[in-house]
């Protein structure tokens, strides 16, 4: 039998996400930032609405279209005791900006991106520049809370993982039926 699966639902496997609902069950955060706006950005705080948490949710995102996409669809969710906001990055450039302003633009917008406002709950990695935003995360993690990481069996974003295990954050690994890992980053006790 096939569980029902809104519109929004996160652009990653069932076991995945059932992992980080038996997280957020758990944790309960009252603050979440996270790097990729998508499925993910509606469907967990909905989820945290229907347990009564009251959580701030903020999620940045690069592609100003997509992100204005998942803003369109926000009315169709109940947010409940959430509040959701979406940062959307944009070059703030036209087609006649050279290619070299461009590029230094886009490093000045990137190099934003990967900073946080505050400190949180929980952190989730999954956009661009993962390996930077989870050694950005580190500094920005509650005790107590965690950074997770999807998509987490790529290669370039091992070493970040291991400078925070080496820290002695615990890591534990969700492994998919398709053999992709989700990564639960707790903070040092």
């Amino acid at each position: 039998m096939t569980e029902p699966r809104p519109s929004y639902f996160p652009a990653m496997s069932l076991t995945h996400v059932r992992a980080i609902c038996r997280y957020l069950s758990v944790a309960r955060p009252s603050s979440v930032w996270e790097w990729g706006a998508g499925g993910s950005t509606l469907y967990f705080p909905a989820f945290l609405a229907a347990l009564g948490v009251q959580c701030n949710w903020t999620s940045v995102e690069t592609s100003r279209r997509w992100a204005d996409r998942i803003i369109a669809t926000m009315s169709d969710v109940e947010f409940g005791s959430v509040s959701v906001e979406i940062i959307r990055l944009s070059y703030g450039l036209s087609e006649a900006d050279d290619s070299a302003h461009r590029v230094d633009a886009v490093k000045a917008e990137l190099k934003g991106y990967e900073g946080i406002r505050g400190r949180h709950d929980l952190i989730i990695v999954d956009a661009h520049k993962r390996a930077r935003c989870i050694r950005s995360a580190a500094a920005h993690v509650l005790l107590g809370g965690a950074i997770i990481l999807h998509d987490a069996q790529r290669e370039q974003y091992q070493g970040a993982v291991e400078e925070l295990v080496s820290a002695g954050w615990r890591k534990e690994v969700v492994t998919d039926e398709d053999g992709e890992l989700l990564f639960i980053l707790r903070t040092p006790s």
